[in-house]
C-alpha cells in the first residue's frame, strides 16, 4: 500500500466546541459509588470520558471505578498534540512500507505489528529472562527510530489516574528487566476479534469449571498445558486478580463503526455459567491469556457498552476491564488502515503494572 494513498484521520474534538461537548457529557456521568454498579440500564453504564483532569471531575480514583465494573471505559483525551500524532502516523507508514521494524504476522499479510507481545513468548515458548532480552531490544528500536512518544503518553495518562499508585512496566523479578510496554499493531481489512475475555488466570478458571461437570484429566490439550505452566514463571504478572485491556488508537479505520463493545458479563459469572461454551483462540478450550465464547447472546447482558466514533477518536487512550466480555468489532478499511499499541495492566491499591 503507497503511503501517499493513506491518507491520516484525526476525528478528535476540536477547539472550544468539542471542549464543550465533553464538559457536559462529563457532568452526565458523574459516578456515584454507591449503586452506580448496580445499575440494570446500558445507559446509565458509560465510560469516564475526557483529559485526566475531566476524569478526576468525574471520579476521584478512576481506575478502582473501572476495577468494580462501575463504568464499562476509561477515554483519555488529548494524550497527544494532532501534529505530533500526524508525524508519528507518516513516520509509521513509512516505516511499513520500507519494512522497518514492522513484521508481519503471516506471509502476505497487509497489516503488521512491532514489539515483542506476551502471547507470542508464550508460543515461542520463551522464559522471563529471553523475554526480557527480547523486549530491551525491541524498546531500544522504538526509541531509535522516533515512535515511543505514544507508549510515553500512555504512562503519563496512567500516572495522572492512579491516584498514588505506583505505574511501571512488568518485569523479570529474578534479572529485575523489563518486558515489553506494548506492541505496535496495523490492522488490515477484515480484522475482528468475537466475544472474549483477556486473563492470565483464564486457563484456570475456564479451561476446566468443575461446577459444569468438567473432568481436569481429560480436559486441557498438553499443548495448552504446556504453556499455562510456561505462565506461572511470569509471577509479576499473574499475581494480579484484575486485568485491564489498554490501547493507544494511533489511527482509526477510515469507515465511521464501534470501535469496541463491553459486556456486563464478568470472568466470576462466565465460570459458573454452564450455558455459555467456551474456547481459545485457534483451541478446543481456553488458553493461558484468553477465552473465547461461542454461543453468547449479547442481549442476555444485564449492560453493555459500544465504543462509536463519538467516544474514541485518534490519538485518543482507552481503556477497560477485560475480564468482562468484550469484542473488537470488523475493520473495514478503504484507505485508513487502524493502527493502535495494544497493552495489558495489572491492577491492585498498590500499583499498576503493564506489559504488552
Amino acid at each position: 500500500m503507497e503511503v501517499g494513498k493513506l491518507r491520516k484521520e484525526n476525528g478528535r474534538l476540536r477547539g472550544k466546541q468539542g471542549i464543550h461537548a465533553r464538559n457536559a457529557r462529563a457532568k452526565r456521568n458523574i459516578v456515584d459509588d454507591a449503586g452506580a454498579s448496580d445499575s440494570s440500564s446500558s445507559r446509565s453504564w458509560r465510560p469516564l470520558l475526557g483529559t485526566p483532569a475531566e476524569i478526576l471531575q468525574q471520579h476521584p480514583d478512576p481506575l478502582r471505578a473501572l476495577s468494580k465494573g462501575k463504568v464499562p471505559a476509561i477515554v483519555i483525551k488529548n494524550q497527544m498534540s494532532k501534529a505530533e500524532l500526524a508525524a508519528l502516523q507518516e513516520r509509521l507508514f513509512k516505516m511499513h512500507a520500507a519494512r522497518t521494524l514492522w513484521k508481519r504476522t503471516r506471509p502476505g499479510d497487509p497489516g503488521g505489528y512491532i514489539g515483542v507481545a506476551f502471547t507470542s513468548a508464550l508460543k515461542w515458548q520463551l522464559g522471563p529472562k529471553r523475554f526480557s532480552t527480547l523486549a530491551a531490544g525491541a524498546v531500544d528500536s522504538m526509541r531509535q527510530h522516533g515512535i515511543y512518544a505514544p507508549i510515553a503518553a500512555l504512562y503519563g495518562g496512567l500516572r495522572a489516574l492512579a491516584a498514588g499508585r505506583t505505574v511501571r512496566t512488568a518485569r523479570d523479578p529474578l534479572t529485575n528487566r523489563s518486558f515489553t510496554p506494548g506492541t505496535f499493531r496495523m490492522q488490515p481489512n477484515g480484522t475482528v476479534q468475537p466475544v472474549h475475555l483477556d486473563s492470565l488466570h483464564a486457563f484456570d478458571r475456564l479451561a476446566c469449571r468443575r461446577s459444569c461437570g468438567c473432568d481436569p484429566a481429560s480436559a486441557m490439550p498438553p499443548k495448552d498445558r504446556q504453556q499455562a505452566r510456561l505462565s506461572t514463571q511470569y509471577s509479576d504478572m499473574r499475581r494480579f486478580s484484575t486485568q485491564f485491556s489498554a490501547l493507544v488508537l494511533l489511527q482509526r479505520s477510515d469507515l465511521a463503526s464501534n470501535e469496541v463493545s463491553v459486556y456486563g458479563r464478568y470472568i466470576d459469572d462466565i465460570e459458573k455459567s454452564c450455558d455459555i461454551k467456551l474456547m481459545g483462540q485457534k483451541r478446543d478450550a481456553p488458553g493461558p491469556t484468553n477465552s473465547y465464547t461461542l454461543n453468547f447472546d449479547r442481549s442476555s447482558a444485564r449492560r453493555s457498552f459500544h465504543a462509536s466514533s463519538d467516544d474514541i477518536s485518534s490519538g485518543d487512550i482507552y481503556m477497560f476491564n477485560s475480564g468482562f466480555l468484550h469484542e473488537v468489532h470488523p475493520i473495514i478499511v478503504r484507505e485508513h488502515t487502524r493502527m493502535t499499541i495494544s497493552t495489558f495492566l495489572g491492577f491492585s491499591d498498590e500499583e499498576v503494572v503493564v506489559w504488552g
